[in-house]
């Protein structure tokens, strides 16, 4: 059974990695029971690295649009030329910059403990890509909200062995974001778990026109998983 409380929880760590301020995202790091290890920063890659007990958390984070607006960041989502990394091709805007300061994320995790890694939107797509920096006998976990296309499926394969290897990706109704960028290689890395209205269920696509905004906000995961962990709940209290 899905645990929607805990991917609701997850979200909201995707979401303090937007955070600008190392005080305010540690504040809200110790508001979620975790323990704050450092905010890894550059002009266009941002991660928050955390625990949660044993385990680790590398949380990247999407595109500062809106608030905070990044043009590097922004240029990155539209840099997609197809570029050879181990035995496929990946999206340079979303890979280059997470290889550069992936040692200074590096240098804060442990070696032996299990780590997940996490994101929203372009934050999402680099935890999948992020797996890669990894040995493949490692323990991690890719949890992505909204996540666009990064690599071809040659790269993926690579990557994700199996099915059980696979990244939990998790697409609200119809997010645009998904199916971004349209053109090109790039693929998605295994199928979705789809927020639809009132409901979720594993899917290897959407029907119909694929292209809202409002649906891709990171508060728009949040508040759709919190509605899903709680009708489990009130499900759970009436089977009792």
């Amino acid at each position: 059974m899905t645990d929607f409380a805990a991917l609701a929880r997850l979200a909201r760590i995707a979401n303090l990695a937007y955070g600008e301020s190392e005080a305010g995202v540690r504040r809200g790091a110790e508001a979620l029971g975790l323990l704050f290890a450092a905010l890894v920063q550059s002009a266009d890659c941002h991660a928050l690295v955390c625990r949660a007990g044993a385990q680790q958390i590398v949380a990247i984070a999407g595109t500062h649009f809106a608030q905070d607006t990044s043009l590097a960041e922004i240029a990155d989502n539209l840099e997609g030329d197809p570029i050879r990394c181990g035995a496929g091709l990946v999206h340079e805007g979303y890979f280059a910059p997470l290889a550069t300061l992936w040692p200074a994320i590096a240098a804060q995790l442990s070696d032996a403990d299990p780590a997940i890694l996490v994101g929203h939107s372009m934050g999402g797509v680099r935890a999948h890509l992020a797996r890669y920096f990894f040995p493949a006998a490692r323990e991690v976990r890719v949890v992505s909200f909204g996540a666009p296309k990064g690599a071809d499926e040659a790269f993926w394969r690579a990557v994700y062995r199996n099915d059980a290897e696979a990244p939990l990706r998790i697409v609200h109704a119809a997010d645009f974001a998904p199916s971004w960028p349209e053109l090109g290689p790039f693929t998605q890395p295994g199928p979705m778990l789809w927020l639809r209205s009132g409901g979720a269920e594993p899917a290897a696509a959407r029907p119909g026109i694929v292209a809202s905004v409002s649906d891709h906000a990171v508060e728009t995961y949040i508040a759709a998983l919190d509605a899903l962990a709680e009708k489990a709940r009130n499900s759970a209290v009436a089977a009792t």
